[in-house]
């Protein structure tokens, strides 16, 4: 299972890099010539407009293939090689600034969400207005025979 999560959590933190690439580069006028998910043999593919999306059998890794980005045709005006240095810059640097949104993005909404916290004798004194909120109360405990149930906030002690 470990492993299964580790591969998602890769293939996601992939997608969204490789989405950067491709968006600014679509966005710009570039054209795309593959985006792949994983890395070759191909496991099957979508063509859709001028670009191939392709699903490949090795999940470390994906690509964005970007005609020109490798200095050829510098004559086709939606080429790499044929745009200014600051959209070139942007193609390039889209990829980590979307892994940087995607972090900010699962931050706040776990923040959003809340974590639970243990609470104990080792807490820091600095924090204040600590609440514990009861998840599951066991039927025919004190607990329950004080009347306490799933969702009760305790206040003070």
């Amino acid at each position: 299972m470990t492993i299964l999560l580790f591969i998602i959590i890769l293939a996601v933190l992939i997608l969204s890099h490789e989405f950067g690439h491709f968006i600014v580069a679509k966005k710009s006028g570039i054209r795309v010539e593959e985006f792949g998910l994983g890395f070759p043999p191909r496991l099957f593919s979508i063509q859709k407009g001028e670009t191939l999306y392709s699903f490949n059998l090795i999940p470390f890794g994906g690509f964005v293939k970007i005609e020109g980005e490798e200095g050829d045709h510098k004559e086709d005006p939606k080429s790499f090689a044929s745009k200014p240095a600051y959209t070139k810059a942007a193609v390039l640097a889209a990829g980590v600034f979307f892994n940087i949104l995607l972090a900010y993005i699962l931050f706040v909404f776990i923040s959003w969400a809340g974590t639970p916290t243990q609470i104990d004798d080792d807490m820091p004194v600095g924090i204040l207005h600590t609440k514990v909120l009861i998840g599951s109360v066991v039927p025919s405990t004190p607990a329950a025979e004080a009347g306490l149930a799933p969702s009760d906030i305790i206040l003070r002690l």
